[in-house]
């Protein structure tokens, strides 16, 4: 943009909190980009303190360098990467949990929100916004009032393990704010690495109840009763938390995996449904967690279910039908590593109805009905692979040497 920069009043010490990184703005519109970065100028901050990405993958790369970040301005609907997709993967980087991350949204529900906040946004700012809009947000999450500042404080005391000092902060941020569910939590936190549990599970049971529409206090709850053993109690939780905010894809897959350890199939089968109906890249953490659970057979399902939807839309490119043949390629693997021959050939199968020309997929099931001693259909699975093989622009070198061993065991 070519205007002079109008300066935004009392923004100094917001720019001088800044000084750990620069921001990053993750926006597919070149335009919104052009006008969050003059919005900045305005504020104070130079150019040479930001970073433009359109996509979240240019995020998520920067995550994976480890480079410094000192706030993230992130859009919410982009091809592909979606904001909420990059936000899940930031956080997922020990450096980056509490990277100040704002969303830019042109969606206002109320649903919607705490999702965002649930993934780990700290603000959001609603299209279309003015440039006072954008800096107050920044204030807000950069310039916290001081009983945050004590809880964030007391946070960082506790992970060093300072549980004198950390107890200190946590007392006058109550004393500023007698309500916060926050601070009930970091002093559950506290009683729990001081062996005092029944206080421990008092703090969080009033963290809920004090605040019932915080749900951070639900997840530290549950997580509680898991360390305890007491897996039920942290369903119970958590199924109350997925009725109040039935969008957070992270603690639906936890709440399948719990049914799963408490033989409800039926319900795990309805959670994980509804969290590939939000998410269908989730299919991986899905598959997963039956595999571990030794329901390999459910996550096949799965697989097929998002393979339907992906026909039933666009269809697969190039890379997702790489990506789906490697998740079933997973799942056959394990049905192979217990010795369900016939499970695995049935998995190999589905995933040749995604990529039908792949030698490998006819290579394994070749192996399958060997183990089966289905022989004719081996040799036929066996010799498609070889020749599939042998007509690919870039062939494998150690198939035919692996189908010539495997073919040896017929004669």
């Amino acid at each position: 943009m070519s205007q002079s920069v109008s300066p935004i009043p009392d923004t100094r010490e917001m720019v001088a909190s800044l000084e750990g990184g620069p921001v990053v703005i993750v926006d597919d519109h070149e335009a919104v980009r052009e006008m969050v970065g003059y919005f900045l100028r305005q504020a104070g901050i130079p150019p040479t303190s930001m970073i433009e990405f359109s996509d979240g993958v240019g995020l998520e790369e920067m995550a994976r360098q480890g480079r410094p970040m000192g706030f993230v301005l992130l859009d919410w609907v982009m091809p592909g990467m979606s904001g909420l997709k990059a936000l899940s993967r930031l956080r997922a980087y020990p450096a980056y949990r509490k990277t100040p991350v704002l969303m830019i949204t042109g969606r206002g529900e109320g649903s919607e929100i705490v999702r965002a906040v649930e993934e780990g946004a700290d603000g959001y700012v609603v299209k279309p916004f003015t440039a006072v809009n954008l800096i107050e947000k920044m204030k807000n999450i950069l310039l916290p009032p001081r009983h945050a500042r004590l809880l964030d404080e007391a946070e960082t005391l506790l992970d060093r393990g300072e549980l004198a000092p950390a107890d200190e902060r946590i007392q006058a941020a109550l004393a500023e704010k007698p309500e916060s569910a926050g601070a009930r939590l970091l002093r559950a936190r506290l009683h729990e690495a001081r062996g005092e549990l029944r206080q421990a599970e008092t703090m969080l049971r009033e963290a809920v109840a004090r605040n019932p529409a915080y749900l951070r206090a639900y997840g530290e709850l549950a997580r509680f009763y898991r360390r305890r053993g007491s897996n039920d109690l942290a369903l119970e939780i958590l199924l109350k938390a997925d009725r109040l905010s039935p969008h957070f894809v992270s603690r639906k897959l936890e709440i399948g995996g719990l049914s799963l350890d408490l033989g409800q199939a039926e319900q795990a089968d309805r959670i994980f449904r509804e969290a590939l109906a939000l998410d269908h890249e989730a299919v991986d953490e899905v598959v997963e967690i039956c595999a571990e659970r030794d329901a390999s057979t459910l996550a096949r399902e799965y697989l097929d279910l998002v393979v339907a939807r992906k026909r039933a839309g666009a269809g697969f490119n190039r890379s997702e039908t790489d990506s789906f043949v490697e998740r079933y390629n997973r799942a056959g693997i394990e049905f192979r590593r217990k010795g369900h021959w016939s499970e695995a050939i049935a998995t190999y199968e589905r995933a040749l109805g995604v990529d039908p020309e792949n030698a490998v997929l006819h290579f394994n099931i070749g192996v399958a009905y060997l183990q089966v001693h289905e022989n004719a259909k081996a040799r036929t699975f066996l010799e498609r692979a070889l020749a599939l093989n042998a007509a690919s622009p870039e062939p494998d070198r150690r198939l035919p040497e692996l189908v010539g061993r495997e073919l040896s065991r017929l004669i």
